[in-house]
């Protein structure tokens, strides 16, 4: 093994240490938890401050890619901007970074209306507490089923219902 690989390996060990030592001490203002939640307490365990809720953040984070992928138009203005780049005849200019970069950019405009409807309609409720979670998880994938529908076609739909 060279020593870089040493190096980012002790300094990944590092950092999962002093995470690990963060995550288990409480805060300044927050007096430690005299008794651990049971099963039953499941909902008062998904706190800002709970080890649950580092859980799930971590999970959205590691699907955040896929999720990217698959409901976004993402790959399909990636694409486009690679032929495009193949139809004015360069090889490599516009780089590969460039082209990520401009489908991010047309990304984050082309879904900002689909996210401003899931935020007003259901995050913004739910941290009210006006709204259950089971309800604002329904409005909350409404916009995105309407925005993945209008951009389907029939023909691709019907191919996935037969399989």
């Amino acid at each position: 093994m060279s020593q870089t690989a040493l190096r980012y390996g002790a300094v990944v060990a590092v950092l999962i240490l002093l995470a690990s030592r963060a995550v288990a001490m409480p805060s300044p203002t927050q007096a430690p938890l005299l008794r651990q939640p049971g099963i039953g307490d499941l909902s008062s365990t998904l706190t800002n401050n709970s080890p649950w809720s580092i859980v799930i953040l971590l999970t959205v984070l590691t699907l955040l890619p896929a999720l990217l992928l698959a409901m976004t138009p993402f790959a399909r203005l990636l694409v486009i901007f690679h032929f495009l780049r193949q139809a004015l005849g360069t090889q490599n200019i516009p780089t590969n970074q460039t082209l990520i970069g401009l489908s991010l950019f047309l990304t984050y405009f082309l879904m900002q209306p689909v996210g401003v409807a899931v935020y007003n309609n259901s995050i913004e409720p739910y941290q009210k507490g006006t709204l259950a979670l089971a309800p604002a998880v329904e409005r909350g994938t409404a916009p995105i089923q309407s925005f993945m529908l209008k951009y389907a076609r029939e023909k691709d739909l019907a191919l996935f219902v037969e399989l």
